[in-house]
């Protein structure tokens, strides 16, 4: 598991990438308009419930469950809100959506932070 490095790329052929990692970029949007603070909000919530659900993904892991889980992902990563700062760091996040969901075949890579 790591935070994207680009050196972390060579030493391994699966890297599973961190969720808080990925989510700090978030915490750096800053908007100053009262509607785009709203949508940045909301989808933050939304974004650590999916972190969350993965937790207990690791708790009873099955089929289903992980490709549930995918398509809530692609749902929530391919969400528009009209907040071009907030849209493009969504769609990074989803171009890293095989790393970030690797732990639905590993589950063991959900340890606690």
């Amino acid at each position: 598991m790591s935070d994207d490095a680009p050196q972390f790329k060579l030493l391994t052929e699966e890297q599973a990438l961190c969720w808080i990692h990925d989510g700090r970029h978030y915490k750096k949007l800053k908007p100053v308009v009262p509607q785009f603070q709203e949508k940045l909000e909301e989808f933050r919530g939304q974004y650590w419930d999916f972190y969350a659900e993965l937790f207990k993904y690791k708790e009873a892991p099955n089929p289903m469950k992980a490709e549930l889980l995918q398509l809530k992902f692609d749902r929530i990563f391919k969400t528009t809100t009209g907040y071009v700062g907030l849209d493009d760091r969504i769609a990074k996040t989803f171009a890293k959506k095989n790393e970030l969901l690797l732990v639905l075949s590993r589950p063991e890579l959900t340890k606690a932070q």
